[in-house]
């Protein structure tokens, strides 16, 4: 029973790669590049635990490293933030978009085997909280995204909901 992390190089990546090893839990990393600048930091026996570099954007990929390494559960991380958004919005869209049907697809393909999906939403599905009389933003709110990013986001719940 594995748990892959995607986007495990990333600033919440490489906090939730800390918690589970913590707990003891096997995990398996991907990010597109191997970078330890954030996890040697807080996980410092990270480069012992099995990493796969690699696009999840790319067909199948998911695929395989959950059937190499038993995946079966999903923490997907991976993601382009609002200015890498800003400057190149279809980059994003494969990323953010593309990335995270990818991850869906894998876990409907596996679904004997993945058990699990989790995923980052964002605040940015609420536009900026200058639009609300009231905070913390309450979840029933109306979703509004002012960046791509956002409207990326809103999108991926939107699509969960559809599996």
């Amino acid at each position: 029973m594995a748990i892959l992390v995607t986007g495990a190089c990333g600033f919440i990546g490489a906090w939730v790669v800390k918690n589970l090893c913590e707990r003891n839990l096997p995990v398996v990393l991907t990010d597109l590049k191997r970078d330890g600048a954030r996890l040697s930091v807080l996980v410092p026996e990270w480069e012992a635990l099995p990493f796969v570099e690699g696009d999840i954007t790319e067909p199948n990929f998911l695929v395989k490293v959950a059937e190499q390494f038993s995946v079966e559960r999903i923490i997907h991380l991976a993601a382009w933030q609002i200015p890498l958004c800003r400057k190149d919005p279809v980059g994003g869209a494969m990323v953010n978009v593309i990335g995270t049907l990818r991850v869906f697809e894998a876990a409907k393909q596996l679904q004997g085997q993945i058990r699990r999906v989790v995923y980052a939403s964002s605040v940015a599905v609420f536009g900026p909280p200058e639009m609300y009389a009231q905070t913390p933003i309450p979840e029933n709110v109306p979703l509004k995204p002012v960046t791509h990013y956002g409207a990326f986001k809103v999108c991926n719940e939107l699509c969960a909901n559809a599996y």
